[in-house]
C-alpha cells in the first residue's frame, strides 16, 4: 500500500530503525583527519589543511607548510607576548620554525626594533622616517633658464644631501628680464614694426604698406587692390567674372546665361530657372491599378474605372486602396507577420501546418475543444513520421511524458504504458505532517497512478526535513 513517506536531505535531523555500514573506507594518501567537537552541537567536522601522509611514514602534515605533526611545538604562552619578545618565522629551505636574533617586539612602544645593520632593498613611501641622508639615484640637475642661487657657480644639481636655493635665469636678449622684483619686456624686442612706448612696457604697431591706423584703429589704404578687388573711397568693390555663372546688372547679381542645360531652361531674362517638362511627370502621364484575384477588392477616387482595376492621370492626384475579402479563395503562402483577431478565430481542417513560430497573446490554449472525454496534449516530430509527447491521461489522471519511438498520430497515452512516465509534481503547503499523511496525492486515480508525487511543507521546524513523497 503506497504512503507519504518523508524525504532525508542534508543537515536535518531523521529517526530511523537502524544505520548499517559495510564499510569506513581505508586511509589513502592525503585523507582528511576528521575530529569530533564536543561542543556545540558535538559535531564531526574536518579540517581543510591538516591531512594523513602514508608515503611519509603515517604522518600528519599540514597543507602548504610541509610540518610534520612532530614538528611542531608550543612553548610558554602562546598569547604572553612581553617586553623583548622574539619573532617566529618560517624556513622554506628547511621547513622548520626559526626567530631572528636581532628582531624584538618593544612592548612600552608597542614596536618592532631591528639590532645591527641593514643590507638589501627597501620599499614604501618612507613616510615617518626622520634623519635618513643618502644619495638619489637621479639628482637633480641644471637646465635651461634654472641655475644656482650662489653668484659665483652658475651650474646647479641637488643630490639630497645639503640644501640648495634655486632662481629663474633670463638672458637679455631673449625678450624677457627681472626689474624690481618683477618680469618686464627687454629693449631687444623692438624691430621692423614694433616700436617702444612707456619704457620697454608697452609694444606698438608701425604703420606698413596698405595698412593705415586712424583714431586707435586700422584701416585700409587706398592703395590696396588686386585681382577682383578694388578700394575706392573707404569702399572695398568685388569683381564678378561672367563666365563664373553670376554677373552684376543695375547693382544686383542674376544669373548668366550659360548655366542653363539639360533639364533647365530660362524665364524671366536669367533670373529663374525652370524644369523641363521632358524630364518630369507632366499631365500625360497616366498610372494604372489592377488586381487579377477574386480575394483583393481595388477601389480608387479620381480614376477611371477598367476591366480589372483603375487608370488615372498623376496630375490628378488619385488614391488606390486594395482590401482583402472576407472569405479568402485558394492556397497561400505568408512571408512575413500575420495577424488575425477575433474574439473567436477557429482554424478548421484535417490537418493544419504552421511553419515557423507560432504565438498567442491569450494565457492559455484551449485542446481538446468541446470535449468532456479524452486524452489531450502536445507532440513534437522527431523523424519523418512520429515524435514524443507531452499528455494528459484521462483515464489515470495524470500528465505524463513519452519516448520520441511514436508514430503520428497516436491520440490515446497511458502515464503506465510502454515507453511513457508519468510527471512528477510538487504542492507546497503549510499543513501539519499528519494532514499530509492522511491526504491524497493531487493526480491520479489509484496508488499506481499517483506514485512519485512530492509534497514540500513550507513552515517546517529548525533541522527538520521539509520534503515527503507518495511511494
Amino acid at each position: 500500500m503506497a504512503r507519504w513517506a518523508r524525504i532525508i536531505t542534508s543537515a536535518s535531523n531523521a529517526e530511523v530503525t537502524s544505520i548499517t555500514a559495510s564499510e569506513m573506507g581505508a586511509v589513502t594518501n592525503d585523507s582528511t583527519v576528521v575530529f569530533h567537537r564536543s561542543s556545540p552541537n558535538e559535531k564531526i567536522l574536518a579540517t581543510s589543511s591538516l591531512y594523513f601522509k602514508t608515503t611519509n611514514g603515517g604522518q600528519l602534515y599540514f597543507d602548504n607548510l610541509g610540518l610534520a605533526a612532530t614538528e611542531l611545538f608550543i612553548s610558554g604562552v602562546a598569547d604572553g607576548i612581553s617586553n623583548n619578545s622574539q619573532p617566529v618565522f618560517y624556513n622554506v629551505d628547511t621547513t622548520a620554525l626559526s626567530r631572528t636574533s636581532s628582531l624584538f617586539y618593544n612592548s612600552s612602544t608597542n614596536t618592532l626594533e631591528f639590532l645591527g645593520t641593514f643590507s638589501g632593498s627597501f620599499t614604501g613611501d618612507g613616510s615617518g622616517l626622520t634623519g635618513v641622508v643618502g644619495t638619489m639615484e637621479y639628482p637633480l640637475v641644471n637646465g635651461a633658464g634654472i641655475v644656482s642661487a650662489s653668484a659665483t657657480d652658475l651650474d646647479f644639481s641637488y643630490d639630497g644631501t645639503t640644501e640648495v636655493q634655486i632662481q629663474v635665469y633670463t638672458a637679455s636678449n631673449g625678450g624677457l628680464t627681472f626689474e624690481g622684483g618683477g618680469l618686464r619686456l627687454t629693449e631687444s624686442l623692438a624691430g621692423e614694426g614694433l616700436a617702444w612706448q612707456q619704457q620697454y612696457s608697452q609694444l606698438v604697431v608701425g604703420q606698413g604698406p596698405g595698412i593705415t591706423i586712424t583714431a586707435g584703429g586700422i584701416r585700409l589704404a587706398n592703395g590696396v587692390a588686386g585681382d577682383g578687388l578694388s578700394y575706392t573711397g573707404g569702399t572695398l568693390d568685388v569683381k564678378i567674372n561672367p563666365s563664373g555663372g553670376l554677373y552684376l546688372p543695375s547693382g544686383r547679381i542674376a544669373l548668366t546665361s550659360s548655366l542653363a542645360g539639360e533639364g533647365l531652361r530660362w524665364a524671366n531674362n536669367f533670373w529663374k530657372l525652370e524644369v523641363d517638362p521632358d524630364y518630369v511627370v507632366t499631365s500625360s502621364n497616366v498610372i494604372s491599378f489592377r488586381t487579377g484575384s477574386n480575394n483583393l477588392t481595388l477601389t480608387a477616387t479620381n480614376a477611371t474605372p477598367i476591366s480589372d482595376g483603375y487608370t488615372a492621370n498623376l496630375i490628378d492626384e488619385p488614391t488606390f486602396t486594395y482590401d482583402v475579402s472576407d472569405n479568402l479563395v485558394g492556397n497561400f503562402t505568408i512571408n512575413g507577420n500575420f495577424t488575425l483577431t477575433g474574439a473567436n478565430t477557429i482554424f478548421s481542417g484535417s490537418q493544419i501546418n504552421f511553419e515557423g513560430k507560432v504565438q498567442s497573446n491569450h494565457p492559455f490554449l484551449i485542446l481538446n475543444s468541446g470535449s468532456s472525454t479524452g486524452d489531450g496534449g502536445f507532440a513534437v516530430q522527431t523523424s519523418t513520421g512520429g515524435g514524443a509527447y507531452l499528455f494528459f491521461d484521462y483515464q489515470a489522471n495524470r500528465w505524463g511524458v513519452s519516448k520520441d519511438n511514436f508514430t503520428f498520430p497516436v491520440d490515446s497515452h497511458s502515464v503506465t504504458g510502454s515507453n511513457r512516465a508519468a510527471i512528477n509534481t510538487v504542492r507546497v503547503t503549510t499543513d501539519t505532517e499528519a494532514t499530509i499523511i492522511s491526504s491524497t496525492p493531487v493526480f491520479g486515480h489509484t496508488d499506481d497512478t499517483r506514485m512519485g508525487q512530492v509534497v514540500v511543507k513550507s513552515n517546517q521546524s529548525a533541522n527538520e526535513s521539509p520534503l515527503f513523497i507518495y511511494a
